[in-house]
């Protein structure tokens, strides 16, 4: 996304194996259904949504930003961890 959250450019990825949350061990891996495999992952909604996230955290944090981030099963998008970019290529 730019600056004005614009999509510039995306690549679809086949995804063959999903890492899921099992309530008692933690996370699994899982194969992807295989109508699913060459689908987007996120929506506009999820991208707009990853747009304000980073914008809310470049004010607080200021820019260059590593975002680590999640999506609940609910599509909830959940910041994990915010740090500086220590290098740039």
């Amino acid at each position: 996304m730019s600056a004005r959250g614009t999509v510039l450019d995306f690549e679809i990825a086949d995804k063959d194996v999903k890492v899921w949350y099992d309530d008692g061990d933690g996370t699994v891996e899982m194969p992807v259904d295989e109508a699913l495999r060459s689908a987007p992952c996120l929506d506009e909604t999820h991208l707009s949504q990853l747009n304000d996230l980073a914008e809310r955290c470049q004010r607080v944090w200021g820019p260059a930003l590593d975002l680590e981030w999640a999506l609940g099963g609910d599509g909830s998008i959940y910041l994990l961890q915010c740090r500086p970019i220590t290098t740039l290529r």
